[in-house]
């Protein structure tokens, strides 16, 4: 007699993503198959019935003769893809052997070159990008220079982006000669707060749809959510529903977005055709993707969804990492988590115990061993700062300084600040108090009266007033570029009794943004950009000096934001005295007029 089971297969079972698949799955009563590329901990969960390995599935002919085989083997009915390759493939299968849901053209959507042209039809910012194949450095260098500019990213043009940043010349040509001989993408850097909008669509109509805001990524300088919280963005909601009609999708798709820090424009990163990294947030916050996934599928269930608004989900086991590379990090998160209990907030399943002993034991077995490294920071830490603080000083004659988190700390807890403007005004959260600013000018009225009351008691430090005083009988000018208000940032000067301290100062109120503060900073003291270094603490700070070719110097207490600056090869010191020091100690010695 055949079995009534319900039989359903899932490629690949080894990505965290299968994760929230496989508990779906199995609360709506299938019998699970699970298909591996690499035992993972997955593997050993209490939801899967059948397991499975595979090695060899590199084409559509590959995908079509394994799913006849879980469909003689097993009796699966339904197959769950959930890599971007399972996607590929099967889009390219005119009639799959077992049901799945209709897959659209994966190539178009996941393109990052064409996906320039479609935001352009649609109305949608897109970094600046162009193609470019690599044969001669400096050619490419120049071609780069002219079109894109700094900072840029340099990214393969399909799902594997592997992307490298660079901030100068220096970084371009290193990047451009570790690719060499091949088809790259180059595309404008954007600075901003990562997030984006999530749907299970049919014919280009939403099922339903969600946003998030990343909050912790798995390296600092960008990828995928180790920490994220669920948002609902109207302003997200609507560019991804025109992404949807366009390709008219049916199935699971992710629009990654960016909200500029300074502007806060929305930016297109990539489209991707597939389930996301991030979907144990919506499943842990009562949102049943693949619930809906299985009704495009013809499947008879019942979806209900209990949603959790702004419910915050950490990776726990997924970044442990963290523990080598960036344990406070690590310790925060872990924090957070027992705080907010276990259950429903990270992706320690005390209720699956043997997927829960076998990932942390193979996790922390390859952290102790080294084995296991997202990237290498703490390794290029020393040497990036010698290189890049030698370079600087070669040809040095300003030095622009950043105020608030650089020289002082205004005690007002920005994070806090924004939270009140952003439920107050309805702005999503994915909005710092710089870019609310930008977008309404009746904030700024706001964080002004705020800002200067908390300035009065803020005063620069009497050892970094005479390290720069130092630093200017040197032969060097200074100049100051804040984002406060003029009347904060005055008030601080005063309080400093530092008015002769800088050749000029400029605040939002003489230019809102950074980089065209650092523009009017070097035309009206006539110094060529190449001749001047910025030091300030901010990702704001670091695309300021970039847009302009000036040198940067990060200062930063937060390791988290150093790991960040370090990946995208900014040197970055701890204390603006330490560096104040350090540059008073090289110019004494004339290294700037040495060769590096």
């Amino acid at each position: 007699m055949r079995s009534t089971r319900k039989i359903a297969a899932v490629l690949s079972a080894d990505y965290k993503k299968a994760y929230p698949v496989l508990r779906s799955l199995k609360k709506h009563g299938y019998d699970i198959v699970a298909v591996f590329r690499n035992w993972r901990s997955y593997v050993l969960s209490r939801f899967i019935d059948h397991r499975l390995r595979i090695v060899n599935v590199r084409s559509p002919k590959d995908m079509e003769i394994l799913l006849r085989y879980l469909k003689v083997r097993y009796g699966a009915h339904l197959v769950i893809p959930i890599s971007f390759e399972d996607y590929l493939y099967m889009s390219k299968i005119e009639n799959p052997p077992l049901k799945t849901i209709k897959i659209g053209n994966v190539d178009l959507a996941s393109d990052k070159f064409e996906l320039g042209r479609i935001c352009s039809e649609l109305g949608v910012s897109y970094p600046k990008t162009m193609l470019l194949k690599i044969d001669d450095v400096d050619r490419c260098v120049k071609i780069v220079e002219a079109e894109i500019g700094y900072p840029a990213v340099i990214k393969g043009r399909g799902d594997a982006a592997r992307p490298s940043y660079v901030s100068d010349r220096d970084d371009l040509r290193e990047a451009l000669r570790s690719r060499n001989k091949m088809e790259v993408l180059v595309q404008e850097y954007v600075p901003g707060i990562g997030c984006g909008y999530f749907a299970i669509a049919v014919e280009g109509r939403p099922l339903v749809e969600y946003t998030h805001v990343r909050l912790i990524e798995e390296k600092a300088s960008g990828g995928p959510s180790v920490a994220s919280r669920l948002d609902f963005d109207i302003e997200l909601i609507e560019i991804g529903r025109r992404f949807l009609s366009y390709f008219k999708w049916t199935g699971p798709v992710m629009v990654e977005m960016k909200r500029h820090v300074e502007t806060g424009e929305i930016y297109i990163i990539e489209v991707n055709p597939k389930f996301w990294g991030s979907l144990e947030l919506s499943y842990a916050s009562g949102l049943d993707l693949t619930c809906e996934l299985l009704k495009t599928c013809g499947e008879e269930v019942t979806c209900v969804h209990k949603v959790y608004r702004g419910n915050m989900f950490y990776w726990i086991i997924a970044s442990m990492h963290y523990l080598r590379e960036n344990i406070h990090v690590y310790l925060s998160m872990l924090k957070n988590v027992l705080k907010r209990g276990i259950l429903h907030v990270s992706d320690i399943h005390v209720d699956d115990p043997p997927e829960l002993f076998y990932g942390v034991t193979t996790r922390a077995i390859a952290v102790l061993s080294g084995k296991f490294r997202r990237s290498a920071w703490r390794e290029k830490y020393h040497d990036i700062i010698r290189r890049k603080i030698a370079r600087a000083l070669k040809t040095l004659r300003l030095i622009i300084f950043d105020l608030d988190g650089t020289l002082v700390d205004i005690p007002l807890n920005w994070s806090r600040l924004k939270d009140q403007i952003c439920a107050r005004t309805g702005r999503s959260r994915t909005f710092n108090v710089m870019s609310l600013i930008a977008k309404d000018r009746g904030v700024d009225k706001e964080v002004r009266k705020i800002e200067i009351e908390a300035a009065k008691e803020v005063a620069i430090d009497d050892d970094t007033i005479r390290l720069i005083d130092h630093i200017r009988r040197l032969g060097i000018y200074t100049a100051l570029a804040t984002k406060q208000c003029r009347e904060a940032a005055y008030t601080i000067i005063e309080n400093s009794k530092a008015e002769n301290l800088f050749n000029m100062i400029m605040t939002r109120d003489d230019e809102l943004f950074k980089k065209d503060q650092v523009k009017k900073i070097l035309t009206k003291l006539d110094i060529k950009p190449e001749e001047t270094t910025l030091i300030g603490d901010s990702i704001v700070d670091y695309y300021a000096a970039c847009k302009n070719s000036t040198r940067f110097i990060a200062v930063t207490r937060s390791l988290y934001r150093t790991q960040m600056f370090i990946e995208l090869n900014v040197p970055c010191i701890r204390d603006v005295k330490i560096l104040l020091k350090m540059l008073v100690d090289l110019l004494e010695k004339n290294v700037h007029s040495t060769n590096t």
